[in-house]
Formats: structure tokens, C-alpha cells, sequence
């Protein structure tokens, strides 16, 4: 892949953007489908949920951040 003009870079970060907000919904709708039994997994689960996403939305921050020189 070569350079990408300033505009094709915002395109790119407009499609990750995109990407990471499915992966923040699907992980959601996972936890909501899962049937636990046991009330320690279920909090385990929840937690690692909660990191994935955190870690999307800290990965969204920084491509946001970005600045792309015209």
C-alpha cells in the first residue's frame, strides 16, 4: 500500500471507527445471549467484556486523534 491523501486517511479511520463500534455491539449482544449458570462466570465474563470494551473505545480515541497533513 503506498501514501494515502489526507482525505483517503479519514476515509480509512471512518471504516475502523466503524469496525470497532460492531465489534463494541456484538460483544454486547454475546454477553445479553449468554445463559449462565453460575453467577462467578457470569461476573468473569462481564469483566472481560467490559475490557474489550474499554480497549475499543481507547483504540477509537486514539484514531480520532489523528491528523493527517492535506
Amino acid at each position: 500500500m503506498g501514501q494515502l491523501t489526507a482525505g483517503e486517511a479519514r476515509s480509512q479511520v471512518t471504516i475502523y471507527n466503524h469496525y470497532l463500534e460492531e465489534i463494541i455491539y456484538q460483544v454486547e449482544k454475546n454477553f445479553k445471549d449468554m445463559d449462565f449458570e453460575n453467577a462467578n462466570r457470569r461476573e468473569e465474563m462481564k469483566e472481560i467484556i467490559q475490557k474489550i470494551k474499554k480497549e475499543c473505545k481507547e483504540v477509537k480515541e486514539d484514531l480520532n486523534s489523528l491528523h493527517f497533513e492535506s
